[in-house]
Parts: structure tokens; sequence; C-alpha cells
């Protein structure tokens, strides 16, 4: 049997399952008990939701359907594929016990002024500044980098070839070069 002492009223080293440490606890208890089940039926998150519903054309037949507007990019989604966003992000300083009151309280007494609705690519694109900070031209220019690293070699190096850069031996200085190249370009393009 191990050890426990306390901290904030609860047992610490403690043998969490399959579940490695109370780190990984925390973060399974915030993702499936709040996130999941308490978040996805949260009435207010639900009136927000339905009061946001209209009418617009979406798809190439121009045929009018129920729609939810992006708050970020402007365009109309169906609803299956628009999420609610805490305006102000839920997780501030990390998960761990001290924090976990202030979780719950950020997560769910909210008001429909502390919610917007956003497309799925936005909001990953919000999640992703909240967490790594930085700007949402950043965050693009990430996701891309990214999503070339998921590439083979192979097909990483044929990229960059086409892009007219000779390709460099490891993944990291590829996922260097990608970054660079990206930057330049978004540098180059005229200002809105």
């Amino acid at each position: 049997m191990q050890n426990s002492k306390s901290l904030s009223g609860l047992k610490t080293n403690r043998t969490y399952g399959y579940i490695k440490s109370e780190k990984a606890l925390l973060s399974w208890l915030v993702n499936n008990i709040l996130r999941r089940k308490g978040w996805a039926r949260h009435p207010t998150k639900m009136l927000f939701t339905q009061n946001a519903r209209t009418r617009a054309p979406i798809g190439n037949n121009g045929r009018s359907v129920f729609a939810i507007q992006c708050e970020h990019c402007k365009d109309f989604f169906r609803e299956k594929d628009v999420q609610v966003n805490h305006k102000d992000n839920c997780i501030k300083n990390g998960i761990n016990w001290d924090e976990l009151e202030g979780i719950i309280r950020r997560m769910f007494d909210v008001t429909f002024e502390d919610l917007e609705h956003l497309c799925k690519s936005c909001h990953d694109l919000v999640t992703f500044t909240e967490r790594y900070g930085g700007t949402i031209e950043n965050a693009v220019l990430m996701k891309k980098v990214i999503k070339f690293g998921k590439l083979k070699a192979k097909e990483q190096k044929e990229k960059l070839v086409k892009a007219g850069i000779e390709p460099a031996k490891t993944e990291p200085l590829r996922l260097k070069q990608v970054e660079d190249y990206l930057n330049a370009k978004a540098k180059s393009r005229p200002s809105k």
C-alpha cells in the first residue's frame, strides 16, 4: 500500500488504475465528466444555441436550412458544425485540485455574454491560441506545420521540392523549413 498525504483535504500518491498520474486523472475528470457530460447539456448553452438559430442557405443547392453564424469567420454553418466557446478560457492555470473549483465556476456559471458560437475550424484556432499564445494568424500557420509533420518523409520532401526548397535530412529541420516558408509567404501578402 502506498503512502498518502493530504493536499487540500484530498489524498495524493494514489494508484489511479490505468490512468498513470494525478495530472492524468484530473485531465480525465475535466474532459470526460465536466466537458462531455456536464457542458453538453448545460441549460444556458442549449438556450444560447437555440436563440442563435436562423434560416440561411447552406450548400450548393441554395436551400435555406436552420443554421448558426460563426462569430469569427461570419459564415453560416449547420448546428452540428458549430461549437459553443467560452470567451474566457476555463482552464487558466493548468488542471490541479486547487484550481478545480475555479474551472467548474468558469465552465458552468455563465451567461450569454460569456459565450460565442464558432465553427469547428475557428474553434480549433481559438483553442490553439489559448493554449500556446500568439495570434490567430500564427495558429493557422502552426496548424499547417503540424499537418505537414503528419505526412510521410517522402511526401514531405516532395512538397518541399515542389515549393522550390531543398529538403532537409531530418523531420524537425523540414518542419522548420515549412514554418519559415509559410511565414515568408504570409509576410509577402498584401495587408487587408
